[in-house]
């Protein structure tokens, strides 16, 4: 089985955007009688064609068996190593995971910050949040953070050609930012990226050579239990290549690579992944079999090491 898993990874293209899901099953085992007392955590790895593998770990720290029920996130460092992290009243309460040992490594400690909306990966070990009207990063091994003001509501964050994108009136800009150094201010207006053509946006994805963006905004509907958004792509000449409607709540969007831009989102208690290949205009969708704490989150396949095991 772990060959057939291993084949099943490396099969996947090979872009330097290549990403997999990680997400916390909504099935924690429960060992009051151990000592200490203990939480088995089950984590997938999701690839963009179907689960991966599944990986456990024993939580033995008596705070994070608590924190660990509201918003769960993952984050991969590398083969043996990754970080739990929940949100409590103090900030972020980040615990190491061996894959190794499959149990918790030393005691939970919290980061004092409002981490904001999802995570994005920069270095292994440090992971920025983007707020209303700021970027935080968070350094998981030193356990710091800084926070970055922004004039204009923060997108996206490209740790590979080091650029915050922001959101400005019928715009995308972006400003150059370093994650390994983020300043405590941005310095100066942003730098010009491209017009929308339509629509509101709230939250974007911009493609690796910045000529195309992806984003989502909110759809309105008449049913208060029919909740959905509106995935447009558009080119950096102001053209409208894809418009399309999705059930569900929205949680996150990357390119895969060049023409494939993927979509997570939830409905009720299923996660819902969306693949749109966008010069065929084609979309497929699935839903994920598995429940989880929280809406898995994306990460680049490369943290989770080449062999993923039971």
């Amino acid at each position: 089985m772990r060959a057939l898993l291993a084949a099943l990874l490396l099969a996947l293209p090979a872009h330097a955007g290549d990403l997999v899901l990680v997400g916390v099953r909504d099935d924690p085992l429960q060992e009051p009688d151990a000592g200490p007392p203990r939480t088995i955590l089950s984590v997938d790895f999701i690839g963009p064609d179907g689960r991966i593998a599944c990986r456990r770990a024993a939580i033995r720290d008596a705070a994070m068996r608590v924190a660990l029920f509201t918003d769960p996130v993952v984050v991969p460092v590398r083969d043996d190593l990754a970080y739990l992290v929940c949100p409590d009243e103090k900030g972020l309460r980040c615990l190491r995971l061996s894959w190794a040992t499959a149990e918790d490594e030393g005691r939970s400690f919290v980061v004092p910050c409002d981490p904001g909306t999802r995570p994005v990966h920069v270095v292994p070990e440090r992971v920025a949040f983007l707020s209303d009207r700021a970027a935080v990063t968070v350094d998981l091994r030193l356990g710091t953070h800084t926070v970055t003001t922004c004039l204009q509501r923060p997108l996206f964050l490209d740790p590979v050609r080091n650029r915050l994108y922001v959101h400005r009136p019928g715009r995308i800009d972006f400003h150059p930012f370093l994650g390994t150094t983020p300043p405590e201010a941005l310095p100066g207006p942003p730098q010009a990226l491209f017009a929308l053509p339509e629509g509101a946006v709230e939250h974007a994805a911009v493609r690796d050579d910045g000529l195309q963006a992806a984003w989502v905004a909110r759809q309105r509907s008449r049913r208060g239990d029919a909740e959905r958004f509106l995935l447009s792509v558009a080119d950096n000449r102001e053209r409208l290549l894809v418009r399309r409607s999705l059930p569900g709540r929205f949680h996150d969007l990357r390119w895969l690579d060049d023409t494939r831009v993927q979509v997570t989102a939830t409905q009720r208690e299923t996660t819902l992944v969306s693949i749109l290949e966008v010069e065929k205009n084609r979309l497929t969708r699935r839903a994920l079999a598995e429940r989880y704490l929280a809406p898995p989150e994306m990460w680049p396949a490369s943290l989770a090491g080449r062999e993923i095991g039971n």
